[in-house]
């Protein structure tokens, strides 16, 4: 009744960016497909940080293994994946397992001809028309700042909602995983000042977001940082210290912060909802069962939180991402936008959203609405894995 493919894919050649680029560009992504009755199928995604080959391919025996011979027509699947976490908790295994909820959300909303927002509340609700889109850039090597004011200046004349820019990266930037544990820091000093350059060139009202990469060494400084910043009126400040929830506890006078999208377990997930800096949690559907966010972002609008997506990869995190907002219904329904072109957006037949002036339009059509672009799998290297 089941099937389950397993896809790792990477370019066939290496990129020689002249910038900093995410990690996987020059490296590979993790997704699953699967397929029930041989009628109905959906495409999920794993974090490609979360663990090796090896490892992804272990863990996913083991849900496979639990969920093959299930019924998805009465939905007893998401017990199983919820007893299952019970006997793994760590952030290889709690992505696969978000990742294969993906696709059984996408299949249950086929099955029952239902779109995901109308599965998850049982009623019937209108489609948001718009989302907002920040877009997340500003990413240069030091001597580049320029490119900061250009990128900035694009996003206000096209319409998003807002940039995302970060401190410019050394030359030896860190693969995404090191640079949380060995942070390159900051200039605090040097970096105010492009901010200043940034801010003026697109005035006042236009919303700019910095994203510190946990690169301020301590509280003193972002005590500093946060006293300068006052004027640049920065609309949210993300993951500005180490990962570490005390220390931002200890941050006062200030709650315009972001952060979460590493969070991978509903416990700690709700350690750091309690915690009243952070204004907007960030949790990413590739690292956290969508289900569990979903309920997660129930308690969100009691603690006066936004949920804002993480979206960094393909178009199914994108696709996962806003109908979330759409189940959620939030007051603001925000999202990020990668600024830069992924080298793996050509892998996709995407039907499920547009992107234009500045904000996504979702579909209002049954599960993710994505599917592979086979015509395109030449200019990759694939390697498919069945589980039967």
């Amino acid at each position: 009744m089941l099937k389950f493919e397993l896809y790792k894919i990477e370019n066939k050649k290496k990129i020689n960016f002249k910038y900093p680029r995410p990690t996987y560009f020059n490296g590979s992504i993790i997704l699953i497909k699967l397929i029930y009755d041989n009628e109905f199928f959906c495409l999920g995604e794993i974090n490609t940080y979360s663990g090796n080959l090896t490892e992804i391919i272990k863990n996913l025996n083991l849900i496979f293994s639990n969920i093959k011979n299930k019924n998805l027509y009465n939905r007893n699947v998401f017990t199983v994946l919820k007893k299952l976490k019970k006997i793994r908790n760590n952030f290889c295994f709690n992505s696969c397992i978000a990742g294969v909820s993906q696709a059984i959300v996408g299949i249950v909303s086929q099955i029952q001809k239902k779109n995901v927002s109308d599965l998850f509340l049982e009623k019937k609700i209108l489609p948001k028309k718009k989302v907002n889109v920040y877009a997340s850039g500003g990413m240069v090597f030091e001597g580049q700042e320029e490119i900061l004011i250009k990128e900035a200046e694009y996003c206000k004349e096209n319409n998003y909602f807002g940039f995302k820019f970060r401190p410019p990266y050394p030359k030896k930037f860190n693969h995404h995983n090191l640079r949380f544990r060995k942070p390159d820091y900051i200039d605090v000093k040097k970096f105010l000042k492009i901010s200043e350059k940034i801010r003026y060139k697109v005035g006042n009202h236009f919303k700019l977001m910095v994203d510190l990469g946990c690169r301020l060494k301590n509280i003193n400084e972002i005590k500093y940082f946060l006293d300068a910043q006052k004027e640049l009126n920065f609309y949210f400040i993300e993951e500005p210290i180490p990962r570490k929830l005390y220390l931002y506890e200890k941050i006062k006078n200030f709650r315009l912060i972001a952060a979460g999208e590493h969070l991978f377990d509903l416990d700690n997930s709700r350690k750091w909802l309690k915690c009243n800096k952070i204004r907007y949690i960030q949790f990413d559907p590739n690292s956290l069962n969508l289900i569990d966010i979903f309920f997660l972002c129930k308690e969100i609008k009691t603690k006066d939180k936004i949920y804002i997506p993480h979206n960094w990869t393909t178009p199914i995190n994108t696709s996962v991402g806003l109908n979330l907002l759409h189940v959620l219904d939030q007051e603001i329904s925000l999202i990020e936008k990668n600024f830069y072109l992924s080298p793996f957006e050509s892998l996709f037949i995407n039907n499920a959203y547009k992107f234009t002036k500045g904000r996504f339009i979702l579909g209002n059509k049954t599960g993710f609405d994505l599917d592979f672009n086979l015509k395109n799998f030449n200019k990759f290297n694939i390697k498919k894995i069945n589980f039967n």
